[in-house]
């Protein structure tokens, strides 16, 4: 590689070098508003007020037991405990019946696959605002093997 290729090369990394550290200069400094900014990147922001989550529970005869979705759904999002599935649209937009019912057919097969006997499913999301310390569950899907 030529000197005058490297050096343009190296001139394009530390800019871009300097473009990063403005913009965690920007959001760490308490500039006016125009000057001020936000971290950059998603893993530094602050998480927001609701934890959601999604679980699971079946019924054989009266009884009611929960199943833990940790086994086929176990990453989280970074640092943060929450899962793919805790905040995918189809368990909070109603007009996403279709595709809770694919997820619950799914989650049955496997549950099946594995032995297991029950008479009912159900699917539950939880919101928790931490702050408020308000818990809300709300059934999002019943069904039946």
């Amino acid at each position: 590689m030529s000197t005058a290729r490297r050096r343009w090369a190296n001139v394009v990394i530390a800019g871009w070098i300097g473009v990063q550290g403005l913009a965690v200069l920007r959001a760490v400094l308490p500039l006016p508003p125009p000057w001020a900014g936000e971290l950059p990147w998603e893993m530094f922001r602050v998480p927001r007020g609701v934890d959601h989550e999604l679980r699971v529970e079946l019924r054989v005869g009266a009884v009611w037991t929960e199943e833990p979705l940790a086994r086929w759904f176990g990453y989280t999002r970074g640092a943060t405990g929450e899962r793919v599935i805790d905040n995918h649209p189809a368990f909070f937009d109603p007009g996403r019946r279709g595709e809770r019912e694919a997820f619950a057919r799914w989650l049955i097969a496997r549950l099946s696959d594995e032995g297991r006997v029950f008479d009912e499913l159900r699917l539950i999301r939880r919101s928790r605002d931490p702050g408020r310390g308000k818990v809300r569950e709300r059934v999002v899907g019943r069904y039946s093997p």
